[in-house]
């Protein structure tokens, strides 16, 4: 009986083949990167950014000279500081008087954030938004301001958020374990006036490249 032998080339990969399992990586250890470039504010100097949480400040990357931003946000970094649930913001709207009758939240554990800080030439206290800003035909600004969370497990908050002295709020929130995005949409007439106020646009990602703006901080 004769048989055929494989190339010599065949052999290795179909050892490989069978030796290769597919392994997919855990959300809840993957980093988040973010990056772009200011669209109102040229830095001639490279500036650290950062954001405080829990009285700790996390330090996440660069504001570099010209405007390009470089974050990094590791999963070790977002749980290494006493983390937050949902209900702790309906919590928190309830106790401010707050009607959130509407409102119904799917808890979970999370960190997030939705700006950078830094200090301009000259030690001017700063902040970076991740947000794009539209003038509308009919006279009004509408601000898409990307929120970055990092969730522990599904959670979920639907519903308006009502307030006293100033417009509702709509939420539509799903977050699932490891890094999401969300979409704060907010919409404002020349005199200030609020006309449409919500955050949804969830969406599962590690990554953000768009626009940024950069403020002063009045009030630091």
């Amino acid at each position: 009986m004769r048989t055929r032998m494989l190339p010599a080339l065949l052999v290795p990969a179909l050892i490989a083949s069978c030796n290769n399992t597919s392994v997919t990586a855990d959300p809840l250890d993957l980093s988040f990167t973010a990056t772009g470039t200011t669209q109102n504010y040229k830095p001639v100097q490279d500036a650290e950014l950062s954001y405080t949480t829990q009285n700790t400040k996390l330090v996440i990357g660069t504001l570099k000279a010209g405007g390009t931003v470089d974050i990094t946000m590791t999963a070790a970094q977002a749980t290494s500081v006493t983390m937050r649930q949902l209900s702790d913001y309906a919590a928190a709207w309830k106790n401010g008087g707050c009607d959130i009758s509407g409102l119904t939240v799917q808890d979970t554990t999370l960190r997030f954030t939705d700006r950078a800080m830094f200090n301009a030439a000259g030690g001017t206290p700063s902040v970076l938004y991740p947000q794009a800003v539209r003038k509308n035909a009919d006279g009004t600004t509408t601000v898409e301001r990307t929120g970055f969370w990092y969730a522990q497990k599904t959670g979920s908050m639907k519903g308006p958020v009502r307030c006293p002295g100033r417009p509702d709020v709509t939420y539509d929130i799903n977050l699932q374990p490891g890094w999401n995005t969300t979409v704060h949409t907010l919409t404002t007439r020349p005199d200030g006036t609020i006309t449409d106020d919500r955050i949804g646009q969830s969406r599962v990602t590690n990554t953000y490249d768009g626009p940024w703006y950069a403020y002063t901080v009045t009030n630091p």
